[in-house]
């Protein structure tokens, strides 16, 4: 391989690398603006996991692309795993949210973090993948 040939790899690595992180900015931007990311009183987290939490999205949205791309991405992905993993997705009584766009948000994160499929993130079978809605859209 010539030395443009692995320039020309290494260069779609990161692209590939800057895309993923703008999906990751993208989604936690919009579930903190839409108010997705709650605090679930059965939960055994504490106030200060939190505010840790709001505060490493809020800073992932902030600095996203001033920094080293790969200290994002890890950043960005373990904020959305803490957010799966504590259940800290919720679901506003006051939006009209269907069962298959709650079970999108948690297929997107676990395709953001590459993880195993949450076990709410099963659509079911009789059910067609519809578009996205368009307040989801960004």
């Amino acid at each position: 391989m010539t030395h443009d040939q692995d320039a020309n790899m290494a260069s779609r690595g990161e692209k590939e690398r800057e895309e993923h992180l703008e999906k990751v900015i993208e989604f936690t931007k919009l579930a903190r603006n839409l108010g997705l990311f709650g605090w679930q009183p059965d939960t055994r987290a504490d106030a200060d996991l939190k505010e840790r939490l709001i505060d490493s999205t809020q800073a992932l949205i902030t600095s996203a692309g001033t920094g080293d791309i790969e200290t994002e991405i890890h950043n960005a992905t373990e904020t959305l795993r803490e957010v799966r993993d504590l259940a800290l997705v919720k679901w506003k009584p006051a939006f009209t949210i269907d069962e298959f766009e709650k079970t999108y948000m948690f297929a997107q994160i676990d395709a953001l973090i590459g993880e195993e499929p949450h076990p709410d993130a099963e659509p079911r079978p009789e059910m067609e993948q519809p578009e996205l809605p368009v307040w989801m859209r960004m």
